[in-house]
C-alpha cells in the first residue's frame, strides 16, 4: 500500500505528517510525500523557494523513518499547478490513496485562486482523504 501526502511547507502542514503517520501505521504502508511549487514568471513561488522546501521534506522523511515508516520524498517546481503536480505523481508512483489538507475558504476566495483539493479530488484515479487544517 502506497500513500501520497501533499505537503506544503508551512506550519498548517504539519498536521498532515500527523493524520498520515496514524494511516500509514495501520495499514502498514509506504509514505511519499511531495511539495509542489510553481514558479511564476517574476521567478515568484507559493513558498519559501526549493531551499526552504527541501528542508521540509527532509524533515518530514525523518519524521517517518524515525516512526517505522518507509518514505521517499519529491520537491516538483515545474511550472504546472500544485493539483496537476499531485494528480501525475499519484499515477506514477501507483499509490492507493492521497492524503491532503484542506482548510475553509470563502467563496470570493474560491473563485480567486481555486482549491487545490477539490481539483485533486476530481482528477485524481484513486481515493483522495482531507483532513482540516487549523
Amino acid at each position: 500500500m502506497k500513500i501520497l501526502l501533499g505537503y506544503q511547507p508551512h506550519y498548517e502542514s504539519e498536521k498532515g505528517l500527523f493524520v498520515t503517520l496514524k494511516f500509514a501505521k495501520a495499514l502498514n504502508a509506504e509514505v511519499v510525500v511531495i511539495s509542489s511549487d510553481m514558479t511564476g514568471e517574476k521567478g515568484h513561488t507559493l513558498y519559501k523557494g526549493e531551499k526552504a522546501a527541501k528542508k521540509r521534506l527532509d524533515d518530514a522523511k525523518a519524521f517517518f523513518e524515525k516512526n517505522g515508516v518507509p518514505c521517499r520524498t519529491e520537491y516538483l517546481d515545474r511550472g504546472i499547478e500544485p493539483w496537476d503536480d499531485i494528480v501525475d505523481k499519484a499515477k506514477e508512483y501507483e499509490v492507493d490513496v492521497i492524503v491532503l489538507g484542506n482548510k475553509k475558504r470563502s467563496r470570493f476566495e474560491k473563485i480567486l485562486v481555486g482549491s487545490t483539493t477539490q481539483r485533486v479530488i476530481l482528477e485524481a484515479d484513486c481515493p483522495v482523504m482531507t483532513y482540516k487544517e487549523d
